[in-house]
């Protein structure tokens, strides 16, 4: 269940940043740029979000603390 950019204020990262990852994971290397899309909330209370990254076609889920704002969408 995708969840309201504005419900929730203690979110670091917002939909339309742009974010670095800052975990590597197999075909993706750390500190690769990507555009967030939006976010869930999984079991355990973790914000995972749907990242599309720069020059792929397909997206890539993060947990919040592994992304960083780069530049925020106003």
């Amino acid at each position: 269940m995708w969840r309201s950019i504005t419900a929730n204020w203690r979110l670091l990262v917002k939909a339309g940043d742009l974010v670095r990852v800052l975990r590597r994971s197999i075909g993706m290397p750390k500190d690769s740029l990507g555009l967030a899309l939006g976010y869930y909330v999984s079991e355990g209370d973790y914000h995972v979000w749907e990242i599309l990254i720069n020059g792929r076609k397909n997206t890539r889920r993060y947990l919040e603390e592994d992304l960083e704002v780069v530049s925020e969408s106003r």
